[in-house]
C-alpha cells in the first residue's frame, strides 16, 4: 500500500529544509545517507508524486534520523505551516538509538478497536520487558 501524500510540494519543501538542517547540502548526500536513488530523492523534494511506497519513505526517515511514522504523518498533514518551522519540529522527533518505528494501515474495520488492542499489548510488552519504552501516536 502506497503512503500518500497529501500536499506534495509542502512535503519536498519540509524534506528539502530538513535535509539541508540535518547537514545533507545536496540531494545526493541524503540519497546516499538514505540508500535511495538520486532520482528518487529528486522527486521528493521537488514534490513531483503524490505518493511513495513505504520502503521509500523507510529510507528516507532514515536518512533523515527521524521515525518513519513522523514523515507518513508529515504526508498526510491537512496544515501547512512554513517547511522551515515544520522540518525543525520533525528532525526533533529522533529515534533512539536502537530504536524502531512502525507504521501501521487499517483499511477497513473500526480503527479505534485496533488502536485499544495495540495499546493493551504495548502496555503488557512494558510491564514484562525491563527498559522497554512504547508510544503510539494516532495519526492526525
Amino acid at each position: 500500500m502506497a503512503v500518500t501524500v497529501r500536499h506534495p510540494a509542502w512535503f519536498g519543501a519540509v524534506i528539502r529544509q530538513a535535509m539541508v538542517l540535518r547537514g545533507h547540502h545536496t540531494q545526493a548526500d541524503l540519497a546516499t545517507a538514505s540508500g535511495l536513488s538520486v532520482n528518487t530523492v529528486v522527486n521528493v523534494v521537488t514534490g513531483s508524486r503524490d505518493s511513495y511506497r513505504p520502503a521509500t519513505i523507510e529510507h528516507l526517515a532514515h536518512g533523515l534520523s527521524v521515525p518513519a511514522s513522523a514523515l507518513v504523518a508529515l504526508a498526510a498533514n491537512a496544515r501547512r505551516p512554513d517547511p522551515f518551522t515544520t522540518a525543525t519540529d520533525l528532525l526533533a522527533e529522533q529515534t533512539l538509538h536502537g530504536g524502531a518505528s512502525l507504521v501501521i494501515d487499517i483499511d477497513a474495520g473500526d480503527a479505534s478497536v485496533v488502536e485499544a488492542a495495540l495499546v493493551a499489548v504495548l502496555a503488557s510488552l512494558e510491564a514484562t520487558q525491563p527498559g522497554l519504552r512504547t508510544r503510539l501516536r494516532p495519526r492526525d
